[in-house]
């Protein structure tokens, strides 16, 4: 009598539920490894805005006015500013007003110092100067709660879209603790005018 052979191998069914079980285990881990990442380079993004915030300072000081800002509220890259990109390689945003770059001072301190005088006087006057609103009832155009800023430094995160400025591109931005979004990749940093104020020193 021949001797039987038992088979060994998986059937087909094993293989599918195999199968699916490991896709669940990778798409469970992918999921934090995600967030991980997007946590990190908003990190090293707030780390940088920083750093260019105090380098704007100085820039100032030293260079009697802060820089311009090119089309589309770039920073122009110079020695003073090699980085103007954020972690995801998209363009750092630079909202400045007027009045107070090289352009409108000459690059002299005393010019710069009596310019962010006017501006603390008459913020008002100031078409153009960056704001950040405190207003959890904020609607578009009509921000009660606002304080005024020399200078605002922005990462748009991936889609550089940055949910902090509303669409009337009035110089208005909120924060996330006003308007909550899903979209945390945005960093916003600033100097408001009473603390570039202090640096002029005994030009007041």
């Amino acid at each position: 009598m021949p001797a039987s052979h038992s088979q060994s191998g998986f059937t087909l069914l094993e293989l599918a539920i195999a199968l699916v079980i490991l896709s669940l285990l990778i798409g469970i881990s992918i999921a934090p490894l995600s967030s991980l990442i997007k946590n990190n380079k908003k990190i090293r993004d707030e780390i940088r805005l920083e750093k260019l915030s105090a380098n704007l300072e100085n820039y100032a000081l030293s260079h009697g006015g802060l820089p311009d800002s090119e089309a589309n509220n770039e920073l122009v890259i110079n020695t003073s500013f090699p980085v103007s990109v954020n972690e995801y390689g998209k363009h750092i945003k630079y909202y400045v007003p007027s009045i107070l770059t090289v352009s409108s001072t000459g690059g002299d301190f005393t010019s710069f110092c009596t310019n962010l005088h006017g501006v603390i006087s008459n913020p008002a006057t100031v078409s153009d100067l960056p704001k950040i609103c405190h207003d959890r009832t904020y609607a578009a155009g009509s921000c009660s709660v606002a304080s005024n800023h020399s200078f605002l430094v922005v990462s748009t995160g991936a889609d550089q879209q940055f949910f902090g400025e509303n669409a009337d591109t009035d110089s208005v931005f909120y924060t996330s603790d006003i308007t909550p979004s899903v979209d945390n990749d945005d960093v916003l940093k600033s100097v408001n005018l009473f603390a570039l104020a202090k640096r002029c020193g005994h030009v007041f």
